[in-house]
């Protein structure tokens, strides 16, 4: 089931979630958090971060993400965490 699952998610859609999940672990090394975010098991705590890493958030130039860039993260981040969180 896995296999289909897996053939089911574009390319594309693979590539933004592994670039936003980068982003997202390079923001918790930054910020002194430890392990992986889908290790995190206190939904309060990766609550706080992911609520950090989204207010945080800017382009190489500092500037703010689009509306549509920010959702895109959230959906990359969910599809992450509900695929590998325990």
């Amino acid at each position: 089931m896995d296999y289909f699952k897996d053939k089911s998610t574009s390319k594309s859609t693979k590539q933004a979630t592994t670039n936003w999940i980068n982003c997202l672990e390079k923001f918790r090394e930054q910020a002194g958090y430890c392990g992986k975010v889908e290790e995190v098991d206190n939904l309060k705590i990766l609550e706080e971060q992911l609520s950090s890493f989204i207010v945080g958030m800017r382009t190489k130039n500092g500037s703010e993400y689009k509306a549509a860039s920010v959702n895109a993260a959230i959906a990359a981040i969910k599809r992450h965490l509900d695929s590998n969180s325990r």
